[in-house]
């Protein structure tokens, strides 16, 4: 696969704190915007603010189709999103910034490439050696990273289906032993969410789906393990375990709302099933938080 590379240009602008608060804006200590066919990338510090122009009319020196660039924000994180038509695949390009408590601005630390073909799916993570900020971003190239294969599947021409059971098998394996480094990399919100869009939840692999959840939600990986859970719940409304996992993992978030409503509903399947004896009390004490909620 031909290496995207960025040509990024470097300016300095001045934003009032007004223009860096409107609705079009992430506010980290770093923001980003985005207008027409670029991303702006604005770094506040003590002598101004700095911006980062993406034009991605200008993203590859081969002449590929780059199309829906996005952004998403997540609590600690915003992920940069693209596609690239390359022949008839459609690569799916996922820059992941980080900004840590210590850390206060966005780091580059990895990219996703997202591959669906006649042959099948691939998920790569290029995971850098050494994070880069947000205003060395133009450095990033196939030089920075190391490049791991986290799931990968051949078997479309032999008329195969892909399955979730060998990626279950690894995030059970890295939670129980507490590789907390490659769980955060294989569990990423990124990578669930492209496992779930090509291998959808069913009654053949929804047990696993539901225990990759659980697994996320004790690593600590609450947007995945959420981001399951709801599918889950959504295509089976009557399975009761999902509902606790999925308040544990609301509760953890601090989304005390969303967590009472599924402690409740959870109750409330139990009951119907005969098995409120079964019920922790622990449940019971943060369904009555919402007395303090109010």
């Amino acid at each position: 696969m031909k290496r995207i590379v960025f040509l990024l240009i470097l300016v300095q602008v001045l934003y009032t704190l007004t223009q860096a608060q409107n609705k079009n804006t992430i506010l980290f200590e770093d923001g980003v915007i985005t207008f027409d066919n670029k991303v702006l990338l604005i770094h506040e510090n003590t002598l101004g603010a700095s911006s980062l122009v993406i034009d991605v009319n200008q993203f590859n020196f081969v002449l590929q189709k780059i199309e829906s660039v996005s952004f998403i924000k997540y609590k600690n994180t915003l992920d940069i999103h693209y596609n690239e038509n390359i022949g008839n695949d459609l690569v799916r390009h996922i820059h992941c910034f980080s900004n840590t408590e210590t850390i206060k601005r966005l780091e580059l630390q990895k990219e996703y490439v997202i591959n669906t073909n006649r042959q099948g799916i691939t998920i790569l993570c290029h995971l850098l050696y050494n994070p880069l900020p947000i205003l060395r971003y133009e450095e990033y190239n196939s030089k920075s990273y190391k490049e791991l294969g986290v799931y990968l599947f051949s078997g479309f021409q032999d008329n195969e289906e892909p399955n979730i059971l060998g990626f279950y098998e690894l995030i059970k394996y890295q939670a129980l032993n507490n590789q907390k480094d490659s769980i955060d990399i294989y569990g990423n919100i990124n990578v669930i969410k492209a496992l779930v869009e090509e291998i959808e939840i069913d009654k053949n692999n929804v047990q696993q789906y539901n225990d990759i959840a659980y697994y996320l939600e004790q690593s600590s990986l609450f947007d995945s393990s959420i981001f399951i859970l709801e599918k889950i719940v959504k295509h089976f409304p009557t399975r009761v375990v999902a509902y606790l996992n999925l308040a544990d993992a609301y509760w953890e978030i601090e989304d005390k709302n969303k967590a009472i409503e599924n402690y409740n509903k959870y109750i409330e399947l139990m009951k119907e099933k005969g098995w409120e004896n079964k019920i922790p009390k622990r449940v019971y004490d943060k369904a009555n938080a919402a007395s303090f909620l109010n």
